[in-house]
């Protein structure tokens, strides 16, 4: 219903030639995403999707669960599919897995994520028709990567809000389907520990997360809101061999 408002509110205030145009472009990413990315199901990951869409009053098969074949920790989502990589499943127990899983979830059911996803695309669109207007020269992958990097700019800030926005709701998912609160704090404390240990030094500017020294203190925060409510769960404790 969302994504129908908003393509009427776009036709209104852009006209038919431009919104077309635009869809077209919505549509070529996630073609574009689906030919470079290998999906397939996993049990696992379905199960525990739809757990947390029941728990909160969704229907279990609104969204799909899916395994991309990546060498990564990776997680993202496009329309109606949530996807998640193996190197998630290898290394996190399932109450992380599950976090993970909510907050892409909390993307899904945003009121935001649909224009997000339309900004994006007409970003795209303008990106890859600009580059086929420049001649195929050396400047032309130079020209490329500076578009790239100017439309991940401009989303930037704004992704950063978002994706505050999904922890948490993400944290309101999976606690509410009766997974442990401690798996934000278990997982941002891991992925800080990894930013720490590579020495990788995110660009403030470009960043679409924001920086995970502050989702850990956030999760924190969420999780000490979460007990003194009276609310209760089991403990996790994740050990992982160095």
């Amino acid at each position: 219903m969302i994504y129908v408002l908003c393509w009427i509110w776009l036709v209104w205030a852009l006209g038919p030639a431009a919104v077309y145009s635009l869809r077209v472009g919505y549509y070529s990413l996630h073609e574009d995403i689906a030919v470079e990315h290998v999906l397939h199901e996993d049990a696992s990951v379905s199960r525990i999707g739809r757990v947390l869409l029941a728990a909160n009053g969704k229907d279990a098969k609104s969204v799909q669960f899916r395994v991309e074949e990546a060498d990564m920790i990776a997680q993202y989502m496009w329309p109606r599919t949530i996807v998640v990589n193996p190197g998630i499943l290898e290394r996190y127990p399932e109450d992380i897995v599950a976090m993970i899983l909510a907050h892409e979830i909390g993307h899904w059911q945003a009121s935001t994520e649909p224009l997000r996803k339309m900004v994006h695309a007409f970003l795209y669109t303008l990106t890859k028709r600009t580059i086929q207007l420049i001649p195929n020269d050396p400047a032309k992958q130079w020209s490329e990567e500076r578009m790239r990097e100017a439309r991940i700019i401009i989303l930037a800030a704004w992704s950063r809000q978002l994706e505050s926005a999904a922890d948490e709701a993400g944290f309101r998912i999976y606690t509410t389907a009766g997974y442990a609160p401690e798996a934000a704090i278990v997982f941002f404390e891991d992925r800080l520990e990894t930013q720490i240990k590579y020495q990788e030094n995110p660009n403030k500017w470009t960043a679409q997360h924001p920086p995970r020294l502050e989702r850990l203190l956030r999760a924190r925060e969420q999780v000490r809101q979460f007990y003194e409510t009276g609310q209760d769960s089991a403990v996790i404790y994740w050990r992982r061999s160095r």
